[in-house]
């Protein structure tokens, strides 16, 4: 957009308050042992993200709204996402909750393998083990199917001990036909 120079009635009717300039990402590394590598586990909904940490804990991470409203485009957290969480040294946690932490730096796909070599003490085992566990799951669901029948026992127990994939009850002759026109 051409910036506007003379002002009054001539002047563009929207502000550029939302173009960005093209920023360079740089990547933020952990420089404080209150900051923990962690991966998305489960998404809860609002700013609440349950994370698994490197250390082997599982923690409530907080998002910010720098990473949820206008500007998150950059930062789309999902199932399997690496992330840069500070722990809550002032907080004391209950028993039976999980600690809370908040959400600092949100890694693309690209970032994590320099991160890795500039990480080398870090057990990255643990992180990469949540997004295959996520695409099993998927694999999982997709390939099984269900099959109905009425709540007979019998029926439910011949069909465990045949392995068969269909199940066909006949109609009980014995029965009287109902007739339409009598109701």
């Amino acid at each position: 957009m051409v910036k506007n120079t003379k002002g009054g009635s001539g002047a563009k009717k929207f502000g550029r308050k939302f173009q960005n300039t093209g920023n360079t990402h740089a990547l933020r590394y952990s420089s404080d042992p209150a900051e923990i590598y962690a991966c998305c586990a489960k998404i809860y909904g609002g700013p609440n993200i349950e994370v698994k940490c490197v250390d082997g804990y599982s923690r409530l991470c907080i998002m910010r709204n720098k990473f949820r409203g206008r500007g998150k485009r950059d930062n789309v957290i999902s199932v399997g996402t690496w992330l840069l969480i500070g722990l809550r040294e002032f907080e004391s946690v209950k028993e039976g909750k999980k600690q809370t932490c908040d959400l600092l730096e949100v890694y693309k796909d690209s970032d994590k393998q320099k991160l890795q070599q500039h990480e080398v003490n870090t057990e990255w085992k643990l992180l990469k083990e949540i997004k295959n566990i996520n695409e099993n799951i998927k694999e999982i669901d997709d390939d099984e199917s269900f099959e109905f029948s009425d709540k007979n026992p019998n029926d439910i127990i011949d069909l465990i001990n045949n392995k068969s994939t269909t199940m066909i009850k006949a109609v009980n002759d014995d029965e009287e036909d109902v007739d339409v026109d009598d109701i």
